[in-house]
């Protein structure tokens, strides 16, 4: 059968809700997925061949008798399939719930996508364990193969799992601990729903024993299993998607949210103990630097590093330890077993817990586990030999004078060297930044705009010699500051940031901002916010970049600040992210995630800036404006 090709779509429901297609990210990607879309947001809610993409030569047939297929441009290989021969098939169907559905001539269902869900399930969608049911997260926003993290009902709860630990499954959050969670009835549940409601689990009577509910008139709703591993419920409101339940409301929950062996602490990634970033430009991939034992890599020197006290993991509060009678029973019980790296040992129970591997390790106050690393290598203990005797080996001074003698001139020699090689250096930076930051002084003048520039001694005055720290983030500490004119200033003092001018020159066009109103743009520009959600929704964000940083600007760093911008400027103030989250966005310590996009919210916002300019010439009262409905600067440009 030929179906008419409109941009990957064949088949639309009825009320062109949803529709059927064939997608790929990136125009002659060799990724293209068999998917259900919802039309009004663009969201993939189902996905027929996510571990087994087509390529663009391959084709997707449905046969009366056969069913619905993918199949290799040579006939031969079959990707995906219905596996519906010989049950009657006659035609396909999309409903406007987004169930893709095969019937027969009685009009009965053979086969349904809502019985094979990926990582969301639709309103009225149930997830029955005994068929198998349950939600796997995608890899990443754009690689929709099979992630890490599920979502299944097992012994009479929903659980969050994480599978991206060796052999071993661990859960990270369950429906039963949900303090929002209404309980109705006791019971087992035999399979769990979403509706208009909520996320219900229901007995094999169809009787609601427990609800997380959704407070939305909304008719629409999802529940999607995230990249990240968070669990979300969202409504469809105003033409975007709200999310009304988070699973995990701290990132430092999430089994990856700081990489493996990574540190969580108020949603800030760091790197505990001696561990070093595997990425230093992205903190949240994780921390390395030691040689952790396994069962493929064991050696008779391995040993245990302490890495901190007051640590503690998503999985510990789901997994039933061993209860040991000391430190040192804990250290044997994982010596013993081959598949043991770390460990966290409560210092009150004895509860000994142990992981072939680690996740994020979380920073808590009222943790009392420790946690120790097995690790291949001479420890600080063993490398220290026995004391050298003071007794003399015969005649002169004693065996250990002299060896001390010869490791304190060449001590002595290294230090005068390395004293030159830091004068030197000094001397010859200090000549190369007087030079730069000439350079940098004609660039920054250059720039339209710019916000006012102080020295480093007028930011000193202000912050009184930094000495009223407001918090910590990522490349520096923020401290508190009162200008001359009695303006409250806060002042981010960095440390130890290795940013390039080229960095730095896209840091100030994206710091420094744009007017939301421009009169001597052309008509398309002028009204900044508006035109950018419209190259949004094309993906042509790279369009956004002033032209006068092509060639020096990161384009894939200035689509997330973009991307950051949109959620600034959400029509619902309450889909608006925190100006601490924006700041984690920006720094690369929290993951950006698409922002929903809607071309009426578009045209509206342009609509509305067109009304504001032309009102604003007229009269100065904001009042008049602010009464025609209009959204002010702040309502526009601020996060919450």
């Amino acid at each position: 059968m030929d179906f008419v090709d409109n941009d990957g779509t064949f088949l639309n429901s009825m009320k062109a809700e949803f529709s059927a297609a064939l997608f790929t990210f990136l125009t002659g990607h060799a990724s293209v997925y068999l998917c259900i879309r919802h039309n009004p947001s663009q969201q993939i809610v189902w996905t027929a061949n996510r571990d087994l993409p087509a390529s663009t030569s391959d084709k997707f047939v449905f046969t009366p008798g056969v069913g619905a297929y993918l199949a290799h441009e040579n006939g031969a290989n079959v990707l995906w399939s219905t596996n519906t021969t010989g049950k009657g098939v006659t035609r396909i169907e999309l409903l406007d719930t987004g169930n893709l559905v095969l019937l027969n001539a009685e009009n009965k269902t053979v086969w349904q996508s809502f019985d094979h869900p990926t990582d969301t399930l639709l309103k009225d969608q149930v997830l029955r364990p005994q068929l198998g049911m349950k939600l796997v997260s995608s890899t990443s926003g754009t690689n929709l193969s099979s992630g890490p993290y599920t979502l299944s009902l097992e012994g009479g709860d929903l659980h969050l799992v994480f599978s991206g630990n060796g052999d071993l499954a661990l859960p990270y959050w369950s429906m039963s601990q949900e303090n929002r969670l209404v309980h109705y009835l006791a019971g087992a549940p035999m399979y769990a729903m979403l509706n208009s409601t909520g996320l219900s689990l229901v007995r094999k009577d169809a009787v609601v024993l427990s609800l997380i509910p959704l407070f939305s008139n909304a008719t629409l709703c999802r529940a999607t299993l995230e990249a990240d591993g968070n669990f979300n419920l969202y409504v469809f409101s105003s033409n975007v998607w709200t999310p009304l339940f988070t699973a995990l409301e701290s990132g430092c929950d999430l089994p990856l949210f700081c990489g493996r062996l990574g540190l969580c602490s108020g949603d800030q990634c760091m790197c505990p103990g001696p561990l070093q970033p595997v990425n230093k430009n992205n903190i949240t991939q994780g921390c390395q630097g030691l040689t952790m034992a396994s069962c493929a890599n064991t050696s008779s020197s391995s040993h245990f590093e302490k890495i901190g006290d007051n640590l503690d993991y998503f999985a510990n509060a789901y997994v039933l330890p061993p209860m040991t009678s000391g430190l040192e029973s804990c250290k044997g019980l994982c010596m013993r077993n081959c598949s043991c790296s770390a460990f966290f040992f409560h210092n009150k129970t004895g509860f000994c817990y142990s992981y072939s591997q680690l996740g994020t390790v979380q920073s808590t106050s009222d943790s009392k586990h420790s946690l120790y690393l097995k690790i291949i290598g001479v420890s600080e203990a063993q490398g220290k030999g026995p004391s050298g005797s003071t007794e003399s080996s015969g005649q002169g001074w004693p065996s250990f004078v002299i060896p001390m003698i010869i490791g304190g001139s060449v001590a002595i020699i290294i230090a005068m060297i390395a004293t030159f090689c830091y004068w030197y250096c000094k001397l010859h930076r200090l000549t190369l930044t007087t030079e730069s930051d000439a350079d940098e002084d004609v660039f920054l003048d250059a720039i339209p705009g710019l916000p006012t520039r102080f020295s480093f001694r007028e930011l000193q005055l202000a912050t009184n010699s930094f000495s009223k720290k407001l918090g910590t983030g990522g490349f520096g500490s923020v401290y508190e500051g009162l200008l001359p004119d009695r303006t409250k200033v806060a002042v981010k003092q960095l440390e130890s940031v290795g940013q390039g001018k080229k960095e730095f020159r896209a840091e100030v066009e994206i710091i420094s901002g744009r007017k939301n109103y421009e009169p001597s743009e052309n008509s398309e520009k002028c009204y900044f916010p508006a035109y950018a959600f419209t190259q949004a929704e094309h993906g042509c964000l790279e369009q956004l970049v002033d032209d006068r940083l092509r060639g020096t600007v990161n384009i894939p760093q200035a689509i997330e600040a973009v991307k950051v911008a949109l959620w600034c400027i959400q029509e619902e103030i309450s889909m608006r992210p925190s100006m601490a989250k924006v700041v984690q966005m920006l720094e690369g310590n929290s993951r950006v995630t698409e922002p929903p996009l809607s071309s009426q919210f578009a045209i509206r916002l342009h609509a509305r800036m067109v009304e504001a300019a032309n009102s604003s010439q007229h009269t100065s009262s904001t009042s008049d404006v602010n009464s025609q409905g209009l959204i002010s600067a702040v309502q526009l440009s601020a996060a919450r």
